[in-house]
């Protein structure tokens, strides 16, 4: 029984020695090995005697499992042993011994704790949960556990969840061993594995818990840490190490080894129905995304980089002459004047503009906003030491430092980007200078979003202090990036409360969504399996909680590519390589954004200068109509949590087809796309699960749902992806100029379009344009009473195969139709309230 069990064990633990625990944990197991060496014997002998000493042989150097299995040993041996003896035996054998604590947080939830003989002391900054809403004791029901060898089973309404095995403690670091029955594991943020691969699933991989940039397949791609892991078991569960120190999650077939490097070892358990539940769980307590600025939807031009305004606008100029669609331009450390290798005078750090090359940038800025074009800054955390910044900085103690308070320097010499210091983000005070001194003049110059580089960090003194209680780099090292974008936020709260901020991150942490930040995959190589991996480790990402999460189209090292036959030039490979990526990235990601190193001034990104242009231009095209509907998600996520791009065994728990799909994503609840990562693929197989499914562009119904199809990924010889509309979908698209609606099929179906100003946070008080729309059979109604912008214009129905209208009425009106057709088009009235009821 539960209650007496945890009685005896608290009782134990305190004849043990251990130190009363906190009240809320019920410390019910104290697991480990017990190991009576030849030298502790040794040891004892005087207190035992010859004849025990010389009984006690047989026992001498043997392992066991447990406390009782020894002491039955030992007994065995030397029957004439008494209690107390039998305890200075025990304690002396006792080897490795964890502590098993459980807290119940309410409903599916609870926390369980490995330790030893004490939770280890913690910084207050070391002690924050990444969950900045972390639910206090109360009752969990169901929960109960077994102690099966050297674990604890964990259950929940008499299913098992778990077995939580093996609680190490090493010095300052801490493991355990965590058994389960999944087919799948997500999440953990980005771990780049397995080139070529599509695959997105946990189980066998090694995730190396410290946030770096790491070689990959011929780039380097950003590991980032963001510690829960969702496993898709009889009974479906996510853990959540609420821990900032680095951590590793190595998978060996049935089991997990979890450990930290130091801190406390609190493992928050999320329960329920489905894996979607639990995500949802996970989205309140960490945060939902804020709407990102319109423009951020479109398309981003970007390289390393764009050498001066000149440059800029003869890449606009040729898109605009090619009818591309655009929406902003991203500039890397060239507007502030570039870097200089192990020098001190580099320009790394100074955040303000290189005027001889980006002259009166508030003016251009303000040209290029007329004309529809925002404007994105890189900004790394690196300081030149012979740069006014840095004086400023050291003078105020805002770089990292030393246990004594002076700064410190990244190490004795240089690097790519220069030689000094770096911002300490751990003090806010630190990030509050730098946001009001140098980032509020950008943004008042018209800066709308901000890249953040290199906050790993990339390069670091491991002997560094931070923030005002002195921590250790060890401390922070996770939690660095995120405290940068969290100065960031708390930056525009405070000197720009209206404005809506962005910021597009490398590295990061738990929580970064609810700041309004989006992250991207690093520096990528340029190649088909460096595509395909970027599918994998979006799908790990949604279920981190990131729904807005990019790369590099085309890749950052051209050099890299390789995966492509060998009767090809390369260039040729190159352009398949860039249209396929970015036809993925127009479905997926948020922004669109090619980008590569381009010192050279010999390499292209502007998609009407590289791959195939008319898909390029043709793949946009439909990204920019269907606006309305990913906007529309972004309100949604915003408000209930739910993603942009949910996997499919997100929305279809049930059906095992739907798991690990990399390649193959939802938009929204209506929509299915599939990506292809390889050379000249024509075809791609796609899983479509229940419903009936009709294709997107063209209204064909494709499948009645629940099989595989081999999809074609090209059109008249280019490159369109597949993307299908489930029946009930109701797709609101730009067609015209107009706002329109696509409906598919019949069915149960309801959708929200909002729209708003596009960059202010006045949508947080519920200033938006809001149209209702829902679909039950044949029947379509169309709220439009809460809209304030544009209103829907036309409706466009595809039928049903073999399904002709009879009538159509709209509020009762009869309308003319083509009574052969399979799809109708009507006209709507400027109503408040519409219906549109078919006679089929």
């Amino acid at each position: 029984m539960r209650r007496p069990l945890q009685t005896i064990l608290a009782a134990l633990a305190i004849a043990a020695g251990f130190a009363a625990p906190a009240a809320a944990i019920d410390w019910i197991a104290e697991i480990g090995t017990y190991k009576l060496e030849a030298a502790s014997l040794f040891r004892l002998r005087d207190q035992l005697g010859p004849d025990l000493f010389r009984a006690l042989g047989a026992v001498r150097n043997q392992a066991f499992a447990d406390e009782n299995d020894l002491q039955s040993a030992l007994q065995a041996a030397a029957p004439q042993l008494n209690s107390e003896q039998l305890t200075l035996l025990t304690d002396a054998a006792r080897q490795n011994t964890g502590r098993i604590g459980i807290e119940e947080r309410g409903v599916n939830m609870f926390t369980v704790y490995a330790a030893g003989a004490d939770l280890p002391a913690e910084t207050p900054f070391a002690a924050r949960s990444w969950l900045p809403e972390l639910p206090g004791e109360a009752p969990t029901a169901g929960l109960t556990w077994i102690n099966a060898d050297a674990c604890v089973q964990v259950m929940q309404k008499g299913e098992t969840l778990f077995s939580f095995c093996d609680p190490a403690i090493s010095g300052s670091k801490t493991s355990v061993t965590v058994r389960f029955d999944a087919r799948h594991v997500y999440g953990l943020g980005q771990h780049f594995a397995n080139a070529g691969s599509t695959v997105a699933n946990r189980l066998g991989q090694s995730v190396d818990g410290t946030n770096a940039m790491t070689g990959f397949n011929g780039g380097a791609n950003g590991n980032t840490l963001i510690p829960i892991a969702y496993f898709d078991a009889p009974h479906p569960f996510a853990l959540l190490l609420d821990n900032r120190y680095p951590q590793d999650w190595k998978f060996t077939g049935d089991r997990v080894a979890i450990s930290s490097d130091d801190g406390v070892f609190d493992l928050h358990v999320l329960t329920g129905e489905t894996l979607a539940d639990i995500r949802r769980r996970f989205m309140d307590l960490s945060g939902h995304p804020p709407v990102p600025p319109k423009a951020f939807f479109g398309l981003w031009l970007s390289e390393y980089g764009f050498d001066n305004w000149a440059e800029v606008e003869g890449k606009l100029a040729t898109l605009k002459e090619n009818h591309f669609p655009m929406s902003g331009v991203v500039l890397d450390l060239q507007w502030f004047g570039g870097i200089r290798s192990n020098s001190a005078s580099s320009e790394m750090g100074s955040l303000t503009w290189d005027e001889s090359a980006f002259p009166d940038p508030a003016g251009h800025i303000a040209d290029l906003s007329r004309r529809g074009i925002g404007t994105m800054l890189i900004e790394e955390s690196y300081i030149s030491s012979g740069l006014q910044s840095y004086s400023d900085l050291d003078e105020r103690g805002y770089l990292i430092h030393d246990a004594d308070g002076r700064s410190l320097d990244v190490g004795p010499g240089g690097y790519w980007w220069g030689r000094g210091s770096m911002i300490d983000w751990i003090n806010p005070a630190a990030g509050a200078y730098w946001h009001d001194t140098r980032r509020v003049p950008l943004i008042s110059d018209g800066v709308i979003g901000h890249w953040t580089d290199l906050g790993e960090p990339e390069i670091f003194n491991a002997a560094a202090r931070y923030g005002p209680n002195s921590e250790t780099h060890l401390a922070i090292h996770n939690s660095y990036n995120l405290e940068w974008l969290q100065s960031i936020a708390d930056g525009y709260v405070r000197t720009d409360p209206d404005q809506r901020n962005f910021m597009m991150s490398r590295s990061g942490g738990m929580g970064l969504q609810a700041l309004g930040a989006a992250m991207w995959s690093g520096d990528t190589g340029s190649d088909f399996g460096s595509l395909a991996a970027q599918m994998a480790e979006a799908t790990h990402m949604m279920w981190s909680g990131i729904d807005y999460y990019g790369s590099d189209i085309g890749g950052f090292h051209r050099s890299a590519l390789s995966s492509y036959p060998r009767d090809l030039r390369h260039d040729e490979a190159m352009n398949e390589l860039y249209s396929e990526w970015l036809a993925y990235s127009a479905l997926f990601e948020v922004p669109v954004r090619p980008h590569t190193e381009n010192l050279c001034n010999c390499k292209e990104t502007a998609p009407d200068r590289i791959g195939d242009i008319e898909a390029n231009r043709t793949n946009l095209e439909l990204r920019y109509s269907m606006l309305p509907y990913y906007y529309s998600l972004a309100h949604r996520a915003w408000a209930t949590g739910e993603p942009l791009f949910p996997a499919l065994d997100y929305l279809y728990p049930d059906d095992p087809a739907a798991a690990g799909l990399g390649y193959e994503r939802m938009i929204g609840d209506f929509l299915i796309g599939a990506a292809i990562a390889r050379y000249g693929d024509q075809t791609v197989p796609v899983y479509l699960p229940e419903f009936d499914w009709y294709d997107f562009r063209t209204g064909a119904l494709v499948s009645h749902g629940g099989e595989w199809i081999d999809a074609p990924a090209r059109q008249n010889g280019h490159i369109s992806l597949p993307l299908y509309a489930r029946s009930g979908a109701l797709v609101p698209v730009i067609d015209g100029g107009n706002l329109v609606l696509k409906v598919f099929g019949v069915g149960a179906g309801a959708f929200d379009i909002i729209d708003d100003d596009g960059t202010t946070n006045a949508y947080k008080n519920g200033d938006v344009s809001q149209i209702h729309v829902r679909m039950q059979g044949a029947e379509i109604s169309i709220d439009q009473s809460q809209a304030t912008g544009a209103i829907l214009t036309k409706l466009i129905w595809t039928l049903p195969p073999g399904a002709h209208p009879a009538s159509v009425l709209i509020n009762g009106n009869r309308v003319s139709v083509d009574a052969t057709a399979s799809e109708i088009t009507l006209d709507l009235p400027a109503n408040e309230h519409l219906r549109v009821e078919f006679s089929l």
